[in-house]
């Protein structure tokens, strides 16, 4: 009866140590997909920085364009 109770804590303790590893791997995951998400957002900031400058740029050569045609 002891062995029994032995062998079923033992089996207790493989499956909390399974258990316990899908959940750090779950949590790495996740990790991983929140810097992925980061590092996104700052690429898509920089893009709306380089769009803001081609506005600005675009604007300016626009003026000087019209500015010739006077």
């Amino acid at each position: 009866h002891i062995a029994g109770i032995f062998d079923e804590k033992e089996m207790v303790h493989v499956t909390v140590s399974i258990i316990s590893a899908a959940g750090s791997d779950t949590s790495a995951g996740t990790q991983e997909v929140t810097a992925n998400l980061d590092d996104f957002y700052l690429v898509i900031e920089d893009f709306e920085r380089n769009v803001q400058e081609i506005e600005t740029i675009a604007t300016i050569l626009k003026f000087q364009v019209d500015s010739f045609k006077f």
